[in-house]
């Protein structure tokens, strides 16, 4: 399937050079005298400080300013609405108008149409990183009364005029938005991606997490899934609050943003949230004037500390494996040349298991402790082959990010991740699906789990009793995550379910597991009550002899 470069990605591409990444700011935008994060001026709580305005589209819009990954270019191109469903799924696959023209209805599949095309939708909030206008309106319909999109500079692809001459109804839609704009500092974006929508006729709020970024190519290229809360009532007055609830709150107090600290006060704080008292808010912000909260990497680790020491205590029998797939990897940690650091094999992991020292040491030492620990580090990231393979090729891959050619250092990294400790797993393509086949998933899953020790050499199914699971926009990466002495650069959110019935069997877990794949297209059994659906197959095989791991060339 070809596909040629739209006039949207052409002005996206266009105004993107016109971004300069030098610590200066946008050139097309004229700023007041607003700071950083290590500034002396004094941002007012609620958001009220003078702001410049900017023009995107034809509509003036207010800039805000905040306290390092450059952007994709994006397609876009038209969204065929396809009908979901009203029932409650918390995690279901973006369909795809790629893959999924002949696809029927499921439960287990969504697209944008099911949410912005919802009558009942009154109001609207959108955090994302890149937006391309026309594709995102179009969704909607005349009933919606308010659309506010939370950006970072220079990341919105504008409507057209012609757009807005000759559709009446789009055009009536674009003058119910909002747009507010903030500046990242070079190397830092505003990478969350979440909705947030409030409905009449009682049914109140409802959270979305999209691993995706609102423009088509990247909605129906890359393999792509849905969370969603279910719908959460409104009262009259502030209501007790749960952990999820209050980490929310927590979230869009960073903005400093009168639109975001109003959703708070007059709907997040009166909505009833014990839908999801068993699932965390887990998410990252950049450090803050006046902000002591822990977010990033600190949250995660104090997140699954009660887990994983609960674990260490009952099970010392069991292989323990943690699984990571991101769409992009980082850059080494540390200053160590000689033996550079990764994020996942020698911060998280090690730390969840206890053996955190040794990850300072050599890369032996830590090899050792991986093997007394009987823990076991996996990455599931495309290799070359699977992106040729993949169902629309290389058109998949724009948003695959793993620059280990870079320096001597970052090919440090790859060798000990590729040929030392040997984390990297591809899809087995014998449990591949013929409407996806190898088409990388755009999605980031942290998941922890255990199985009987037996060799890796062959490759492993994902079980379907886990212990925990992170579903997340961070990627794998120090700006997306900080360190343990640092905090993020990146807006990062995500949602963390974990196994409340820790037992010596792995199998008496009760949060579960599953590919959308197998249920989907290969009809498998409805998942179980709190079950993660991924979107990629549960069998995995590790990187043959000639596999190298995908990087833009």
């Amino acid at each position: 399937m070809k596909r040629t470069l739209s006039d949207a990605a052409a002005k996206c591409a266009e105004r993107w050079s016109r971004v300069q990444y030098g610590g200066s700011e946008p050139v097309e935008t004229e700023r007041a005298e607003h700071k950083t994060v290590g500034s002396d001026a004094d941002t007012d709580i609620e958001g009220d400080s003078d702001e410049d305005l900017v023009v995107v589209g034809e509509k003036k819009v207010e800039v805000h300013v905040l306290s390092d990954s450059e952007p994709d270019i994006e397609d876009a191109r038209p969204s065929k609405r396809i009908k979901g469903t009203d029932g409650y799924v918390p995690f279901r696959l973006i369909r795809s108008e790629a893959y999924d023209e002949s696809t029927g209805h499921t439960p287990y599949m969504a697209d944008l149409g099911d949410i912005f095309g919802d009558p009942e939708l009154r109001e609207v909030y959108l955090f994302s990183f890149q937006y391309d206008l026309s594709f995102v309106l179009r969704h909607f319909t005349t009933s919606i009364e308010r659309i506010t999109i939370v950006a970072q500079t220079s990341t919105i692809v504008p409507v057209s005029s012609s757009e807005l001459t000759h559709s009446p109804q789009f055009s009536q839609i674009f003058h119910r938005l909002v747009i507010k704009e903030i500046y990242m500092p070079p190397y830092s974006c505003h990478h969350s991606k979440m909705i947030i929508g409030i409905y009449r006729n009682g049914r109140g709020v409802r959270v979305f997490l999209p691993s995706n970024n609102f423009t088509w190519a990247e909605t129906n290229w890359p393999q792509q899934v849905l969370w969603s809360s279910p719908f959460m009532s409104i009262s009259d007055k502030a209501v007790e609050m749960n952990g999820f609830q209050r980490s929310l709150c927590d979230y869009l107090s960073f903005y400093k943003l009168k639109e975001l600290n109003s959703l708070v006060k007059d709907t997040i704080m009166r909505t009833d949230f014990s839908g999801l008292a068993d699932v965390e808010f887990i998410y990252s912000c950049p450090k803050t004037k006046g902000k002591n909260i822990e977010t990033g990497l600190n949250m995660f680790l104090k997140s699954i500390e009660k887990v994983e020491t609960e674990l260490r205590d009952v099970d010392q029998i069991s292989l323990n494996l943690f699984l990571c797939q991101s769409s992009t990897i980082g850059g080494p940690i540390g200053r160590r040349k000689d033996n550079p650091s990764n994020l996942f094999t020698h911060v998280i992991v090690p730390t969840a298991r206890g053996f955190s020292e040794a990850a300072k040491s050599d890369q032996q030492a830590l090899l050792k402790a991986y093997h007394e620990n009987k823990t076991y580090p996996c990455i599931i990231y495309p290799c070359m082959k699977e992106i040729r393979d993949a169902s629309v090729g290389i058109n998949s891959a724009g948003w695959f990010n793993f620059n280990y050619t870079r320096n001597d250092t970052q090919l440090q990294q790859y060798d000990w991740l590729r040929n030392k400790i040997k984390v990297f797993y591809k899809y087995n393509r014998d449990y591949t699906t013929k409407q996806r086949l190898t088409t990388p998933s755009h999605t980031k899953f942290y998941l922890r789990f255990r199985m009987p020790s037996q060799s890796m050499a062959q490759g492993m199914r994902v079980p379907e009793h886990i212990d925990w699971c992170l579903f997340t926009s961070a990627n794998l990466s120090s700006n997306a995550w900080g360190t343990l002495g640092s905090q993020p650069r990146n807006y990062e959110v995500g949602v963390m379910y974990k196994n409340s019935n820790i037992t010596t069997r792995a199998q008496d877990s009760n949060l579960h597991c599953q590919s959308l794949q197998d249920v989907i297209y290969r009809k498998g059994q409805r998942p179980q009550t709190r079950s993660v659906l991924f979107p990629f197959p549960s069998h995995l095989q590790p990187y043959e002899t000639n596999d190298q791991a995908f990087y833009q060339m």
